[in-house]
Order: structure tokens, then C-alpha cells, then sequence
């Protein structure tokens, strides 16, 4: 996380998302950009994680958050013996997202700082061999309540 001022709670909570996923080891890329935007031929940034803005809520002081966590679906060629294993990498892919994830949450649940506060959180949603190329993964939703009174910066 960096050391510096923040504008407002929404720069605060994604530089705390954010440090905590750059902390992952199962993470090598870490970016902000809509489905359309990742480049699923870059094999280079795989396993990623995401996060999106997804809704401010000023009636409540509440602002929510997308978070993805995908890899590459590895197919093998060869005749597969194992009729359960198939042929592919996706339990893997989803064993290793609901640890990223799982972590996360746990992290941010300890969130008490500057007026912000964790909520709640969705289940995951699956994501299976997406995107046309063949990622797996996982996606969910984080709140944080923000006290509206707190001024993080003055700016």
C-alpha cells in the first residue's frame, strides 16, 4: 500500500484492496479495466486479479466493489484416463481463486480505518471458461461503509 494522502475513501479503499492482492503470491498482475478491456492473449499477466467500481451509494454512505480473480484454462491434447479430472485445469483455476479471495476477505473484514468499514460481501460467482479464450475464475461484490463525516483529505 502506498504512504500518501488520500483524496477521498474511494482512493483509500482501492490502494487497500489493491496492496492486499499485490501481497498475494497467486496474483501476478493486478488491474482495473472492464471484461473488454483484458487482453486474454497476454499470457505473461495470468493469474490476474481485477477490481471494478460497482455502485456508490450516498444515501447510505456505502461504496461497493468488483473483485475478479482469473487464470488461464489449460487444455490437454492427450487422451485423458481420469473421467473426473477431464482434460483441462479448471478446479485448479477455481481452488486457487477461492484461496485469493478468501484471503482477501479475511484482510478486509479487519478494516477499520479513516471512517471505513467493511459490510458485507457476495457469494462468488463462478466463472467458467469465460471471455471466449477460456479463463476460470471467480467474481464478487465487497461493501465498505463510509463515514461521511471523516475527511480524508482536504484537498
Amino acid at each position: 500500500m502506498r504512504k500518501e494522502i488520500y483524496r477521498n475513501a474511494l482512493f483509500k479503499i482501492i490502494d487497500l484492496i489493491g496492496g492486499y492482492l499485490n501481497e498475494d503470491e497467486d496474483v501476478k498482475s493486478l488491474f482495473s479495466l472492464g471484461a473488454d478491456e483484458i487482453d486474454q492473449q497476454k499470457n505473461d499477466v495470468f493469474p490476474l486479479a481485477n477490481i471494478q467500481l460497482q455502485s456508490i451509494d450516498f444515501q447510505n454512505s456505502q461504496i461497493t466493489f468488483e473483485i475478479t480473480h482469473l487464470d488461464i484454462r489449460d487444455e490437454n491434447k492427450n487422451n485423458v484416463e481420469d473421467k473426473f479430472a477431464w482434460n483441462d485445469n479448471r478446479w485448479e483455476n477455481w481452488s486457487v481463486s477461492y484461496s485469493v479471495l478468501l484471503n482477501l476477505l479475511a484482510k478486509l473484514k479487519l478494516i477499520r480505518v479513516d471512517g471505513i468499514e467493511f459490510v458485507s460481501s457476495s457469494d462468488p460467482t463462478i466463472i467458467n471458461k469465460d471471455f471466449q479464450t477460456g479463463l476460470d475464475g471467480l467474481v464478487l461484490s465487497v461493501t465498505f461503509w463510509v463515514n461521511p463525516s471523516v475527511k480524508i483529505c482536504e484537498c
